[in-house]
């Protein structure tokens, strides 16, 4: 059995032991009854007890602990607050719209798997996530902007990075430099910004916190050394700072601009953007890191938006107002046929999600559900065929 199999088993047993006995347990206790530890030595048991308590308390699993005012030893709890979710009533309305995102979003979305993952936690007891889509569904085929095969492996090594805290190594294609480089990544998030995915993380070549877009990631994504743990993200790091960003501030900055608002957009260019740039005198001042993007968005304000400088931002406007001028010139095109619908040959087939969840929030959800149906009692019968259905794990 593999070194993450090992620890995986031993902190799931953890938590079902503390959440089954409901008292405060030693270390004596955790030691003698957890599957993991009782063939460990007294000094290797400190040492991987100690680390598991830190990952799971990462993982949003804290164990709390107190010493015996008699015998002066740790005990040590996990509350069923710190790990069931508050209890969330949804209507059958609401649980049915859930149901049709999760299904529309299958088989084009990376997360689709993790998403009814999720979601089946938040309906916890309740049907439906587990269930095919009915004969009257249909079928919308969508796709993320950035979708594609490739996608869901490299999405899969960066959740692993992140979670393990390991440097990754990669090649990359900066827009605006038009050119390919190596990169080393400490990652810290991943985060999806209309549609696309970006990898926000210290970039070790610049020594600067960068972002970077997964769909512009050429060839593998390869650990960087073989150490288990290669750096440790920042206390103060914060990924809503990154989000909501326009798009053309995605990505490393090259240059400012300024531009000309009209006098009754300038306020909401201010109010909207004011934490990408400032508005002095009527001049929205803002940094890029893609001309082609913030130019869309200077013609998206049908003139009462002008460009100042740079010049090539002022070029990149005229060009798209060109575009836009011979576009709606000569002979309109046809409109476009209706679409005649895919046949599946299995209307009832669940497609799987290219990104499986992981193991551990796998297992987790498993012990919530297990605990949820023993409710007070100490045990309770399950039927095997239906946690291996729920759960899409193996029958072995």
């Amino acid at each position: 059995m593999s070194h993450d199999t090992d620890k995986l088993i031993r902190q799931l047993s953890l938590v079902a032991f503390l959440m089954a006995e409901r008292r405060p347990l030693t270390a004596r206790d955790v030691k003698g009854c957890v599957e993991g530890y009782s063939e460990m030595s007294d000094e290797a048991f400190a040492r991987r007890f100690y680390s598991d308590r830190a990952e799971l308390g990462g993982l949003g699993v804290p164990l709390h602990s107190q010493r015996d005012e008699f015998t002066g030893e740790e005990l040590y709890t996990l509350r069923a607050d710190q790990y069931f979710l508050p209890p969330l009533e949804l209507s059958d309305d609401e649980l049915a719209a859930l149901q049709t995102c999760l299904y529309l979003l299958e088989g084009k979305f990376a997360y689709a798997e993790p998403l009814r993952l999720a979601l089946q936690n938040l309906a916890l007891g309740r049907p439906g996530f587990s269930d095919p889509p009915s004969a009257a569904a249909v079928r919308v085929e969508i796709s993320d902007p950035d979708y594609s095969a490739e996608m869901s492996g490299r999405l899969s090594k960066l959740e692993s990075a992140i979670s393990k805290q390991r440097t990754v190594k990669f090649r990359y294609w900066s827009i605006s430099r038009d050119q390919e480089a190596e990169r080393s990544l400490n990652p810290y998030a991943l985060l999806n910004d209309n549609g696309a995915w970006y990898v926000v993380g210290q970039d070790l070549d610049r020594d600067d916190i960068r972002t970077f877009r997964v769909s512009r990631i050429r060839g593998e994504i390869r650990f960087a050394t073989r150490r288990e743990r290669d750096f440790k993200t920042p206390t103060d790091f914060e990924i809503d700072r990154y989000r909501a960003r326009p798009p053309w501030q995605i990505g490393d900055l090259v240059g400012t601009a300024r531009i000309e608002v009209a006098g009754d957009t300038a306020w909401w260019v201010e109010r909207v953007y004011g934490e990408s740039g400032r508005v002095e005198d009527g001049v929205f001042v803002t940094e890029y890191s893609s001309l082609p993007l913030l130019a869309s968005w200077v013609l998206r304000q049908d003139g009462r938006a002008i460009p100042i400088e740079p010049v090539e931002l002022r070029r990149e406007v005229a060009d798209g107002l060109r575009r836009i001028r011979e576009g709606h010139t000569g002979k309109p095109l046809e409109p476009a046929a209706e679409a005649i619908p895919p046949v599946h040959d299995a209307a009832g087939e669940r497609l799987p999600g290219p990104v499986a969840p992981e193991r551990f929030a796998v297992l987790q959800s498993l012990l919530a559900h297990l605990l949820s149906r023993c409710g007070d009692e100490k045990r309770a019968v399950i039927d095997a065929s239906e946690l291996v259905e729920r759960f899409h794990i193996p029958e072995d």
